[in-house]
């Protein structure tokens, strides 16, 4: 290395620390809160699921538990936008 790349080097060394030090901390309660939300929706939705399977025989032979949760979230969605 030259001495002028060496201290090119050097300097985006130096800004890259900078700019880390500067960054606020990542604030990971956001994600983990959003992961929380999603996973009691998803539980609730399959246990929906299951009880309108259980509940009624002939969507049980046309349906799955998964397919009917995707139904229902399709639907929970459009509700959510009116």
């Amino acid at each position: 290395m030259s001495g002028a790349s060496k201290q090119s080097y050097q300097k985006r060394v130096a800004e890259a620390k900078k700019e880390a030090e500067e960054k606020p901390e990542w604030d990971k309660s956001v994600t983990t809160e959003k992961r929380n939300k999603a996973n009691a929706e998803n539980r609730m939705a399959s246990k929906i699921a299951m009880e309108v399977l259980k509940d009624n025989h002939k969507l049980r032979g046309v349906h799955s538990k998964e397919s009917i949760k995707a139904i229902l979230e399709k639907e929970a969605l459009k509700q959510m936008q009116l």
